[in-house]
């Protein structure tokens, strides 16, 4: 049976991931972590775009911040 998650929930995660340290709770990889777990938890796809992919998903903005970042 599926999950469902409230809005004053997902708003409470929301703030926990914003409130974290940017070098180790801001990185790519560690929100990465958190959809894979949350997608495995409630039998949810989750498609992951990276690098190039970006660009031809449409995602502009995002390839330019990201390619401004070590990670």
């Amino acid at each position: 049976m599926h999950k469902i998650i409230s809005l004053a929930e997902a708003r409470n995660r929301a703030r926990e991931w914003a409130n974290g340290r940017g070098d180790i709770e801001g990185s790519p990889e560690y929100f990465l972590k958190i959809a894979e777990t949350f997608a495995n938890e409630n039998e949810v796809d989750l498609t992951v775009i990276r690098g190039d992919d970006l660009l031809k998903q449409g995602f502009r903005l995002m390839h330019a911040v990201g390619r401004g970042s070590s990670r």
